[in-house]
C-alpha cells in the first residue's frame, strides 16, 4: 500500500489456528500502542506533504474541573463529603443506647453516596462537546483556512487538556489570539457569557484587593461579589498560545511517546466515556493504492522483485539516524523470505504458517515512496 509519504507492506495468511471474530471493545483505560502508531503515521504523512504546524494551542480546565465537566459529579461529591463529616463526628460521640444503630446508619449512608459517586464521575463527551463547540467559535472568529491535530492528555491531578497544533495559520495574529482564546475557552466550559468578569471596576478592584492582601484575599472579595474565583482565574491561565517555529513534528512526537510523561496516557480513575484520544480538523487523508501480489505460485525470485527490493530500496533513503530501525526492519525482511510472514510465531515442520501470520512494515517519507516505485 501505498500514499504519499508512507510505504506500508501488509502481509496477511488463511493459515491461521484461529480465526478471528468480532470482538468487543472493553472500557478504554490508556492510549494504546496502536493508537500512538497511527498518530505517528499521520504526522509522517503530513510531512511528506510539506505541512508542519505553526501554532501550538492548549486547553486546561480550571480548578473544580470535575464539576466544569460533569455538575452531577460535583453534587454527588458534595453529598458524600457531607455523609462523611456526619459519621467521623458521631465517631467521637458518647456511646450510648442507640450509637450502634446510628453509626451502621450513617456507614451505610456513606457507602451509598460513594457508589453513587463513582457512577457519576467526569465524562469525556463533555469534553468533546466543549471541544466542538470550541471548534466553531474559533472558525466564526478566525475563519476556516487552517487545519489541525488535536491531542487528549491528562495532567497529574487528573484533569483532562487537549493540544492543538494548527497550520496554514498565517493570517491569524498570535497576540489577537491570545486576547481572544481565553474569555472565548472559559465560556465554553462555563457554558454561559462571562461579562461580569471583564467589567473593568471589577478588574481594578482585584488588583487593588491583590496588592493589599495577597491572592487569597482578592478571591474572597470575588466571592463577596457572587462571582467564582476558578472561573476568574481559568480565564487567565487556563489556555496558552505558543509560535512553532521550526519545521518539525518533533514535540508532538515526543508527546506520544510517552516518556517521563507516560501518565498523561492514563485515563484517571473515575473518568468515563474517554472516547477518541486523538483527530485531525480540516484535513483529507491521501486515500492508499493497494498493490496486490498473489505469492501462491510465484518463485522466490518473483517475491524478491515484487516485495523486497522495493522495500530495500526505500530503506537506503532513511538518515543514519534510524539505523537500528533498518536493521530490524531488514531482519523482518528476512524472516519474510524463510518463512512468509513479517512476525510469524509457529512455523510447522514443512514450511507452513499455523499462528501469526500477518504483520506489516511501514517506511515514511516520500524520498522513500519514490525509490520503492522506481524499484518496482
Amino acid at each position: 500500500m501505498i500514499n504519499p509519504g508512507t510505504l506500508k507492506l501488509r502481509i496477511g495468511g488463511l493459515l491461521q489456528s484461529k480465526l478471528g471474530g468480532e470482538s468487543a471493545r472493553g472500557i478504554i483505560r490508556t492510549l494504546s500502542a496502536k493508537s500512538r502508531s497511527r498518530l505517528l503515521e499521520l504526522t509522517r504523512e503530513l510531512e511528506a506533504a510539506d505541512i508542519y504546524p505553526e501554532l501550538m494551542i492548549t486547553l486546561t480546565y480550571p480548578r473544580d474541573w470535575e464539576g466544569a465537566i460533569s455538575p452531577e459529579h460535583a453534587e454527588a461529591l458534595w453529598q458524600f463529603r457531607r455523609a462523611w463529616g456526619l459519621m467521623n463526628a458521631h465517631r467521637y460521640r458518647p456511646k450510648g443506647p442507640g450509637w450502634g444503630e446510628r453509626w451502621a446508619e450513617l456507614r451505610a449512608q456513606v457507602r451509598a453516596q460513594l457508589r453513587q459517586l463513582r457512577e457519576v464521575g467526569p465524562d469525556g463527551k463533555k469534553v468533546k462537546a466543549h471541544l466542538e463547540a470550541f471548534r466553531k467559535r474559533f472558525e466564526r472568529r478566525f475563519g476556516a483556512s487552517w487545519g489541525l491535530v488535536w491531542k487528549l492528555e491528562f495532567q497529574l491531578r487528573g484533569a483532562p487538556h487537549i493540544h492543538l497544533f494548527l497550520w496554514n495559520c498565517q493570517d491569524i495574529d498570535p497576540a489577537e489570539l491570545r486576547a481572544w482564546i481565553g474569555r472565548a475557552w472559559a465560556e465554553v466550559v462555563a457554558g454561559s457569557d462571562l461579562n461580569a468578569y471583564f467589567d473593568p471596576q471589577t478588574l481594578a478592584l482585584y488588583d487593588a484587593y491583590r496588592e493589599k492582601g495577597g491572592r487569597e484575599f482578592a478571591e474572597a472579595m470575588l466571592e463577596g461579589m457572587g462571582l467564582s474565583a476558578g472561573v476568574w482565574n481559568h480565564i487567565r491561565a487556563g489556555t496558552r498560545v505558543e509560535v512553532i517555529r521550526e519545521k518539525h513534528w518533533g514535540y508532538l512526537a515526543k508527546e506520544i511517546q510517552g516518556g517521563m510523561k507516560a501518565y498523561q496516557h492514563a485515563v484517571p480513575r473515575r473518568y468515563r466515556n474517554v472516547g477518541r484520544w486523538w483527530g485531525y480538523w480540516r484535513y483529507k487523508r491521501a486515500g492508499w493504492v493497494q498493490l496486490l501480489f498473489d505469492l501462491a505460485g510465484a518463485s522466490m525470485h518473483e517475491v524478491k522483485e515484487a516485495i523486497v527490493r522495493p522495500l530495500e530500496a526505500a530503506l537506503k533513503t532513511l538518515p543514519k539516524a534510524c539505523k537500528d530501525f533498518k536493521e530490524r526492519a531488514k531482519a523482518m525482511l528476512t524472516r519474510f523470505l524463510k518463512t512468509g510472514s513479517l512476525v510469524a510465531r509457529k512455523v510447522d515442520p514443512d514450511g507452513i504458517i499455523t499462528e501469526g501470520a500477518y504483520g506489516y512494515l511501514t517506511v515514511w517519507g516520500q524520498a522513500a515512496v519514490n525509490a520503492a516505485l522506481e524499484a518496482l
